[in-house]
């Protein structure tokens, strides 16, 4: 019986454990083209009415987010620098929203619904899920812009 030392049987016991551990891969990293593809096929697997309200709701999201940008920016002009009185200004400013608004509908309803009028219904696909990722920053970039405000606002008189 040889008697082996204790580096051997370490060398040893790890090349049996070694051989009875699987290794488990990291998964792969999925790209934004993937995650892209992701989105779309849960916006395809909506309705079609639950799509149009969709488009509905992020033109909202996009005119409101405008009207804070374009109101706030007003309001913190002084009543000198309209030139005119406040309503020559408020008018257009309104009008440009609304027209905001209807353009941001039509692309929404472009890319998520589809002006197909076959059998077969168009499935969004990519551009429907930058659509939404475009309208989430947004929002998130208004909301934060506004947050800033307020807390300038509210923030020491200098």
């Amino acid at each position: 019986m040889s008697k082996k030392s204790a580096a051997e049987r370490r060398q040893e016991n790890l090349r049996r454990h070694e051989s009875n551990i699987e290794t488990k891969a990291a998964p792969p990293r999925r790209t934004w083209g993937e995650r892209l593809d992701r989105i779309a096929a849960w916006l395809g697997r909506l309705s079609r009415p639950v799509r149009i309200l969709m488009a509905a709701v992020l033109a909202l999201l996009i005119t409101l987010a405008a009207a804070v940008l374009a109101f706030g920016f007003l309001f913190s002009l002084n009543t000198r620098q309209f030139g005119s009185n406040p309503s020559a200004i408020i008018l257009p400013t309104i009008i440009g929203l609304t027209a905001i608004g209807f353009i941001s509908y039509w692309i929404g309803w472009r890319v998520l619904v589809g002006f197909d009028f076959g059998e077969e219904p168009l499935h969004p696909g990519r551009p429907a899920a930058r659509w939404l990722i475009f309208v989430a920053l947004t929002v998130i970039g208004t909301a934060l812009a506004s947050l800033i405000g307020v807390l300038q606002a509210f923030g020491p008189v200098q």
